[in-house]
Order: structure tokens, then sequence, then C-alpha cells
């Protein structure tokens, strides 16, 4: 199931205002998501609610007892000691035998939906990745819960949040609970919303560790050398093959070889253009180890059509990230769907090796500290990219020179129940909740099409990942080097793309060679990261992969395009300068004058003014 949308009325005896809210969500519904799902099923489940369910596929997700308590769930729901997937009405079952501590047995990637007919009460359960795009939005006569934020704009008159937009300037995605529009909240991770009348609680069923590990390395190597074992059975039980993203960095390795090692189905892909040399190397990888790959190019299908790509990544990706990048993404996931019943990527990859910050580990030789050098975290991560600010207003200018502040509370608020541990711990935590938004959004867009699992991001391996020392991640995880040799011990000797360094267990011979060719790397980050800073523009790695530039001329080029820069259309008119908007886009007519950087920024505000055009 792609998604399920639930309206809930605060007053039951105002049947008509639910009514006349149900034929305007079924009306808006119908004219912008109707392509592009299966099916689209309404549901009245109860006298007080409506639910839409969006479906992908023929798998039911909703299930009614005849005492009228229901369930509906999106997404994939596993037991947590088990290597097991629960259906709707296995899951009903554990909810009236056990109550909400139902969910602390849970894994996968979700959001629950419940009804207890006896309480009157609604429940909404949370995992750490479907949360990230389901919403929460509230008027005087309804709560509302919905996987498209779209949506949102009939429960409330829809206005930008430019706090939000900050963020999204800043990095290329939005990463606190904020979305672009005011009054309008993504879900918390983890957690557990209760609805009773006109009141709402939220409470959370899992929490983040708050000690390090009292586990040796090698016992800890074992247990989650066993948990990525069961991992890929338990994804190859539920779906059959499986096609994953393969790239010369560890994580995605780490996984392949959990399958290829118990001769699991899988086949592999990687995207980018063929003299790429990641693209090459990966291709002689798989040749040499004799696995199914696939090289996945940008095609015709995609650049006619980029357009059409642009809208539905925001109608289905909620501008959380730019219609030019998850265009891209979803194209991507529509081709690699071809070779296999599930997308396995590698998200969550940092929470097992490089502590996030790893630079700043080998700056304070590699001592663990307890308190974060917050202007050294904004400066390498948060604001470590500027973006364009003539074209603003002083409104807006003030928004944006607050971020340091705005940032550091972020980070504080993320931090605040763990600041008296580890410096790796209190980072992982701001991570796992802010950080890594942007890949789990990019794969959010897959899990709504197409079948998708993120394994290093389940619970069951999170639990194994999170409390571990710096000191076993740090210069490319120690730690990760003993799981690829136990795993596999000829793959893990090809090298990474990180200096060209492999993932064999260094010992007193080999560390000298292999830190050398470490800190080499290291230091070229570390160098890229303060010409951005200064302004000098860098191609990200994500730029490399292909010739962008043609792709973007093209799409920046589309009348709709050209339409939504408008000024006088604009709903972000109100922050902009009208004389420095426009001389801001007459540098797009003079050749050579545009950078990548320059289009991937106009493209963010497009994307934005698109999702409010649609509100209309």
């Amino acid at each position: 199931m792609a998604g399920v949308m639930l309206l809930v009325a605060k007053s039951p005896e105002k049947t008509a205002i639910l009514q006349q809210k149900i034929q305007q969500l079924e009306q808006f519904i119908k004219k912008h998501f109707s392509s592009y799902f299966k099916e689209i099923e309404y549901l009245t489940p109860d006298q007080n609610s409506f639910m839409v369910i969006f479906k992908k596929d023929n798998e039911s997700k909703f299930h009614q007892d005849k005492s009228g308590n229901w369930l509906a769930y999106e997404g994939n729901v596993f037991a947590l000691h088990e290597t097991k997937q629960y259906s709707a009405q296995e899951l009903l079952q554990l909810y009236l035998k056990h109550g909400n501590s139902f969910a602390e047995t849970l894994d996968g990637h979700f959001v629950i939906k419940v009804y207890n007919k006896i309480k009157g009460k609604y429940f909404i359960i949370t995992d750490f990745i479907r949360s990230r795009i389901n919403y929460f939005a509230e008027s005087e006569e309804f709560f509302f819960f919905t996987p498209f934020i779209l949506l949102t704009g009939k429960i409330n008159k829809p206005q930008p949040d430019l706090n939000a937009l900050n963020e999204l300037l800043w990095r290329y995605y939005i990463l606190s609970e904020r979305t672009i529009f005011k009054n309008v909240t993504r879900l918390d991770s983890a957690s557990i919303y209760e609805l009773n009348n006109k009141v709402i609680n939220i409470s959370r069923y899992w929490n983040f560790p708050t000690r390090l590990t009292n586990l040796n390395l090698k016992t800890h190597v074992d247990k989650f050398v066993n948990s990525i074992l069961e991992t890929a059975r338990l994804i190859n039980k539920s779906f059959g093959k499986a096609v994953m993203d393969l790239t010369q960095g560890q994580d995605s390795r780490i996984i392949m070889s959990a399958f290829k090692t118990q001769n699991l189905p899988f086949s592999t892909s990687t995207f980018g253009k063929k003299e790429f040399l990641e693209l090459k190397n990966v291709k002689k990888m798989a040749d040499k180890y004799h696995f199914e790959h696939h090289c996945i190019e940008i095609t015709n299908e995609f650049t006619d059509n980029i357009l059409e790509y642009f809208n539905k990544s925001l109608i289905l990706g909620n501008a959380d990230e730019p219609g030019y990048l998850l265009g891209r993404i979803l194209y991507m996931r529509d081709i690699q769907s071809e070779f296999g019943n599930v997308l396995v990527n590698g998200t969550g990859g940092p929470f097992y090796k490089d502590c996030f910050w790893e630079e700043v580990y080998a700056l304070q030789l590699y001592r663990e500290t307890y308190k974060i050098n917050l202007n050294r975290f904004l400066r390498l991560r948060p604001m470590n990219k500027n973006y364009p600010d003539q074209i603003f207003n002083n409104n807006f200018l003030e928004i944006k020179n607050n971020s340091a502040e705005y940032f550091t509370k972020m980070i504080y608020d993320s931090i605040k129940n763990i600041s008296s541990c580890p410096v790796s711990m209190q980072i992982d935590k701001f991570a796992l909740t802010k950080w890594q938004n942007y890949a789990v959004v990019g794969n959010n867009i897959a899990l709504s099409t197409h079948n998708s699992m993120s394994p290093l991001l389940l619970r069951r391996n999170l639990e194994i990942g999170l409390p571990m020392p710096a000191k076993w991640r740090w210069n490319k995880s120690n730690f990760q080097r003993k799981v690829m040799y136990k795993l596999d011990p000829d793959l893990a000797h090809e090298k990474t793309d990180f200096g060209g360094i492999n993932m064999v267990p260094y010992n007193l011979f080999t560390f000298l060679p292999f830190y050398f060719k470490y800190v080499l790397r290291q230091t070229q980050r570390y160098r890229n990261k303060l010409l951005n800073r200064i302004g000098l523009q860098v191609k990200t790695h994500l730029q490399t992969a292909w010739d962008y530039e043609d792709v973007y001329r093209k799409l920046f080029e589309e009348p709709e395009i050209q339409e939504l820069l408008e000024y006088d259309k604009m709903v972000l008119a109100v922050i902009l300068v009208k004389d420095e908007w426009s001389k801001f886009l007459k540098r797009f007519n003079e050749p050579g004058t545009v950078s990548l950087n320059d289009y991937e920024f106009i493209f963010k505000l497009a994307s934005v003014e698109k999702l409010f055009r649609l509100m209309k």
C-alpha cells in the first residue's frame, strides 16, 4: 500500500461539515492522484472518520473486525525478533491483545492507524522512515493525517513556512519537523499519537540509547553479522528477488554480501554515465564475481518527459526535496524496479561508520569529547554551502541571518536528553532525527510507488549500530571491515571509492599505507567543504555522475517552469526584491555564467511555487 490518509472529525454531531470535507477531498484526490495509483479506495470505517487508501498493488493492508475495531497501515511491518511480516489482521489482533505496547515488538518501515471501538480512540503509530513523509494538520473541526502534503490545503489555507524554506535553501531538503507549509508538521519517529475527541497526546515507544554498549568488538561484530543475514532472509521471504543499489561504498557492499553469501536471489544497479569511474569499477566487480548487474542512465524517456517527472515527484514527494532531484530519483527507481521485486538501498550507513563527523575526530587526534563544538559543526554541516541571497528582501534576510541560532536550537532540541553522552552519540541522534532526512525522503518516494527497504534503518540493526563507541567506527570503520570480511573475504579485498582503500581489517603492517590513503581522501573532502564555504563551487559526487547541464537547461526552459518564476504570479514574491529577481533570472540567458548549483537553487523555488499552484 502506498499510503493511508485519515480525516477525523472532532465533533461527531457535525455530520454535514464532515460530509462536505469528504466531498472536497474526494474531488481533489481524483483530479491530482488517480493517474499515479493502481487503485484509490474511499472508506468511512466509522461514523466519525474518513479514510483514503492509495494502492500500488493488490495487497490489502486494512482490516476491520466484527466489533468495529479497524487497522490500516502503509509500508511493511515486521516482527522485531522473528523473520516474519505481519498482515493487517495480525496487527489488529496484536493491538487488541497488548494495547499500545504492541508497538515495542514491531520493526519495518510503516505508519499504522488504529481505531479502538470501545475506547472511541484513534491511534497513529510511526517508525523511523515513513514518519518523515507523513504529515499532521489540524483545524477547528478536524485532525488530519496524510502521506501527501498536497491534501493539507483542503484542511487549512496554505501559507509558506519561511524557516522551512531557509532550511531547504541551505541544504537540499528540510531537516526539521517543519514542512514548506505553516501549520503542517511531519510526524515524530517511533511515536504513538492518541486522538480522543478534541485532544491529541503523543508518546514514544522507543528511545535513543543513553549509554554505549558493554559488549566487546568481536561480540558486536558477530551480533550484527547474524542480524544482517537474518535481514536478508526476511526481505527474501517477504518479497522474493531483491534489486539493490551497489556503489563502491561500504554500506551497499555489506548488504549485497548478506544476500550473496546465502545464495538468495538478487541483482544490483548503479546510476551514472558510462565514463563515470564508480560505475565502471562496480561493473568490473560484478563481472569478476558473476552476479547480475545493471547500469542505469538518463535516457530520452526521462529528458523528453522531464516536466512530467518533476510534477509527479512533487505530488508524491511533498517538496521535502526539490522536483529536479526527486524526479531523477523517481525515474531511476522506476527503471530499477524492472530487475527485482523490492528495491534495497544502503541508507543509514553512517550509523555503522564515520560517526557523521569523522573529519573532526581526526582534527582532535581521535579524542572523544562530551560537548559539540557548535561553530565547527555548523560550518562543516548545515551551513557549509551558502546560497544566493541578493534576491531576497529584508524580511527573509532576517531569517537567513538568524540561521546559526536556528540550527543551534535544532541541535540542542535533538540532543537534550543525551547531552551528557559522548559527542558521537549526540551527533548520531541529530542525524537519525534530522540530518538523514535527505536520504530517507529520497527513498520514501520509492516506497510510495514500489516496494522499498533500507536494511540499515531497520530497528533490529539500528539497535546494534547506535550504541557503538566512535573508536570502532572512525577511519572508515574497523567494525564494518570485520563485518565485511566475515561475510565475504574476497569482496572485502575490493577497493572502495574512498581513496582506493579496501575493507580488509588492517594490522600493524597494513595500517600505515591504509592511513596514508585515508588521510589524503579525508583532507580532500575537508578542503572541498572549505572551498564551498568561501563560495568556490565544487561539484558533488552526485553532480559528477552525469552531465546535468543540458538536462537542467531543458527543464528550466519548459514554459511551465518559466511561468512558475514570473514574479507577479509567485507566492514567494513576498520575500523577493523584484529588480534583483529579474537580474538573477537574466543570468540564465547568458552562456557560461550559470552553474549547476544555480540551476538547483532556482528549481528549489520553482518546486515550492508548483506545490502552491497545485493546491488551488
